[in-house]
């Protein structure tokens, strides 16, 4: 077997490189490519393993790219594995409009979710400090204050997700996706808000 891990993150990629060579019990290659995925091309793969691919785990790996990049990273690896899974995060941060009452709230329920969720974990007070105030409110604020082409991440909804892959020609391939985390999110007008009053269910 051959493993191929692509990550843009040298530190992140070392970490999972020893990981695999550490808990994979059967007989494994494992290669390792500091990249973005949408900077890998065909040449490039090939450079690193033998085409065409049998599986593609793209995981939280694609939420960075705006639609048309999603698209294009889709379409590469249908052409060039057999089979994809697509795990990621969805949330609604792509096509609102920056600083619309509906983004600010979509931003409050995602990021507050994965920061209770942080808080509840056994990290020390230094690594929880470091993932909240560094990663996790940072992603949030330059989604809320930057502009759409700098916000950084571009969390999708379900049914976009859907969207995104029938356009890339990928249906065939993509043979399983799913979303982490408790959404998706019921983004509603400032207006729909107000009139929903106590039947508005706290988060």
């Amino acid at each position: 077997m051959d493993l191929l891990l692509v990550e843009p993150s040298r530190q992140m990629l070392q970490i999972a490189e020893e990981y695999c060579r550490a808990n994979i019990r059967h007989p494994a290659s494992v290669q390792s490519l500091c990249a973005n995925i949408e900077a890998v091309t065909e040449t490039r793969l090939r450079q690193c393993v033998e085409l065409p691919i049998t599986f593609v785990n793209a995981s939280a790996s694609l939420h960075h790219l705006q639609r048309t990049a999603k698209i294009a990273a889709l379409r590469l690896l249908s052409n060039l594995c057999k089979f994809t899974f697509v795990s990621e995060l969805e949330g609604n941060h792509e096509e609102l409009q920056p600083l619309s009452p509906e983004i600010v709230f979509s931003v409050l329920i995602f990021y507050g979710t994965l920061v209770a969720d942080t808080t509840r974990s056994i990290l020390t007070e230094v690594d929880l400090e470091s993932c909240r105030d560094g990663f996790l409110m940072a992603e949030a604020f330059l989604i809320l204050g930057g502009t759409r082409e700098s916000r950084g991440d571009y969390h999708t909804t379900k049914n976009q997700w859907g969207k995104i892959i029938t356009a890339s020609g990928s249906e065939s391939k993509v043979v399983a996706y799913e979303f982490i985390g408790r959404y998706p999110l019921r983004i509603m007008t400032l207006s729909a808000l107000r009139s929903a009053g106590s039947t508005t269910r706290k988060c």
